[in-house]
């Protein structure tokens, strides 16, 4: 069951240019700064980020499209299908959980969306935000 504030960020990312949908998020047309093709993504040397990142995840431009496209549920799938149990985990919370919520600590013993003594961020990263 979500709580209301995980509702309430659902519905602000939903309302940003493109919302939680691939498929608009990708339209140029919408001036949203994000909204960019991944083969157009640079990182390291140029003659390497020339190669896109389907030459480094060795899949089709059609694969990563796809991805794209089923959202969420592209990164479900994956998960279920090839994660370790701390990926599956770490979804699961990213998902469905209240941030700040885990127990679980990372980083020398900080809390996930915790500020270094453990008490609950004012405002963590909108789950959906980080998941779209």
């Amino acid at each position: 069951m979500l709580s209301d504030i995980h509702r309430k960020m659902i519905v602000a990312a939903a309302a940003l240019p493109g919302g939680l949908d691939a498929k608009r998020v990708l339209l140029k047309d919408e001036h949203n700064r994000f909204a960019s093709e991944p083969k157009e993504l640079m990182f390291g040397r140029p003659a390497q980020a020339a190669l896109g990142v389907e030459h480094y995840m060795r899949v089709t431009e059609s694969a990563v499209r796809l991805g794209l496209e089923e959202g969420v549920d592209a990164v479900v799938r994956e998960v279920a299908a090839a994660g370790s149990a701390e990926d599956v985990e770490c979804l699961t919370y990213v998902l469905y959980a209240d941030a700040g919520s885990s127990d679980i600590t990372y980083q020398g013993g900080l809390k996930r969306d915790c500020d270094d003594r453990g008490r609950r961020e004012a405002t963590p990263a909108p789950r959906a935000l980080c998941v779209a």
